[in-house]
């Protein structure tokens, strides 16, 4: 008889906006919708085998990556948020049943404290692609009774790296994908030199398993937004405060409000309980992901 048992819980979860037109090689539609965002779990694994009994230890550390299709209106309420978290985990093929749901719990509520998606964002019929990456530890632990059952019915954890795309394994290509344009060029590079190399290997990930093609020349989705992958600032739950606190925020060294007339300024708390100036907890995120204060690993 086998015993599974199993965790797993979010380290980090990301949002960003992705407007950039998709195609495959040889000018293949994306095979996505103008209404889909997508999912990006990057998994780290930790799977061990064992048989207490004899004394048999067989610890494994791995990493995969999943990416999921989901519609963006999923987003606009809190129920359709949860179903929405649930049902992209069970997509994945990753997951037990029973880690699923706590799982998708704590990714519904994260999105629903950090993110603001406004449904006259959502719904219009044309808006950059809203890419939803998360970071995932995953804990397996698969116990047999003897030797002669681990070897006789091995059970492995699912896994799918990303090194394997089945769908494009023989790509059509086009001359015309390799056409040189050095105006195109010249753009796709200063587009590429503004990405932190997290960006770049989320985009390698990204466009290697959905098997679209990341060369010049690149077009928006909406001129209305900026090109290419943009994260987008969490939502803090802010406040305007007539009082200072005992202290100062920790990125600018300056009180929390001005002082003479007493004008309030607009302040942000941390998931930590921290409290900084929002203006400067946006600026810090973007090129930090931790708290200021006690270096809590933020969204």
């Amino acid at each position: 008889m086998v015993r599974v048992e199993e965790q797993a819980y979010s380290r980090r979860l990301r949002v960003y906006n992705w407007n950039q037109q998709l195609e495959k090689f040889g000018g293949r539609p994306s095979g996505l919708s103008d209404t889909q965002g997508l999912f990006f779990f990057i998994i780290s694994i930790d799977f061990t085998k064992r048989v207490p009994d004899e004394g048999i230890f067989d610890p494994t550390k791995t990493w995969t990556q999943k990416v999921v299709p989901s519609e963006h209106n999923q987003l606009l309420s809190q129920d359709s948020t949860e179903m929405l978290s649930r049902s992209v985990l069970s997509a994945t093929d990753q997951f037990l049943p029973e880690t699923v749901q706590p799982l998708g719990a704590q990714i519904s509520d994260c999105l629903l404290r950090l993110y603001r998606f406004s449904s006259d964002r959502l719904l219009r019929p044309i808006l950059p692609r809203i890419v939803i990456v998360i970071e995932v530890s995953q804990t397996r632990i698969v116990e047999y009774c003897s030797r002669e059952e681990m070897g006789g019915m091995e059970y492995q954890i699912p896994f799918t790296s990303m090194y394997r795309r089945s769908d494009i394994e023989n790509p059509e290509w086009d001359s015309w994908d390799w056409i040189y344009d050095p105006e195109a060029h010249r753009k796709y590079e200063l587009l590429r030199n503004s990405y932190t190399e997290e960006i770049l290997c989320i985009l390698d990930g990204l466009t290697y398993l959905l098997g679209v093609k990341d060369i010049v020349p690149i077009y928006p989705i909406t001129v209305d937004d900026p090109l290419g992958f943009v994260l987008l600032p969490i939502a803090f739950p802010s406040e305007a405060i007539k009082e200072s606190p005992d202290g100062t925020c920790a990125v600018c060294l300056e009180w929390l409000t001005l002082t003479g007339d007493g004008e309030a300024v607009e302040v942000a708390r941390t998931p930590c309980n921290h409290i900084y100036h929002l203006h400067c907890i946006t600026q810090w995120l973007g090129k930090n992901p931790s708290c200021p204060m006690c270096r809590f690993l933020l969204p």
